[in-house]
């Protein structure tokens, strides 16, 4: 009888984690929880989210996976923030976008800017590409 139930739970663990892959909202969460290990790693307090740059960010990032571009975007910051730093990426999933950054010096510099108070990300999609766009401000 156990092998029922363990297939069982491997069906459900899979489905799970695909529809976790697939879900823009928990690949935002996901790269916002990494930026923020990074910034606690080195001694930097944590980024507060802030739901209309969120807003505009993932817009940026659902432009450039139609596009398939990467360009920085020049958003307007929301009102009561001044914008310092954008952050953006492409290849095969989140955590292989997020080590690139952290491994470009000017990148890394901009996730662990110790002005920076809020952030916003943005994930879209293009077939097997994944684009990110990171900003963040000061209030």
């Amino acid at each position: 009888m156990p092998k029922p139930k363990t297939l069982a739970h491997t069906t459900i663990l899979i489905l799970l984690y695909t529809l976790t892959a697939c879900d823009p909202t928990q690949n935002r969460i996901y790269e916002y929880n990494l930026n923020n290990n990074e910034r606690t790693n080195n001694n930097q307090p944590p980024l507060h989210w802030n739901t209309q740059l969120a807003q505009q960010t993932q817009q940026w990032a659902e432009h450039l996976a139609q596009t398939q571009t990467l360009t920085h975007s020049h958003l307007t910051p929301p009102p009561g923030t001044h914008q310092i730093t954008e952050n953006i990426g492409y290849g095969p999933n989140t955590q292989t976008i997020h080590n690139a950054l952290m491994q470009s010096p000017p990148h890394r510099e901009n996730t662990l800017n110790p002005n920076a108070t809020q952030t916003g990300i943005g994930y879209a999609t293009n077939g097997n590409t994944t684009y990110i766009v990171e900003q963040q401000t000061t209030p």
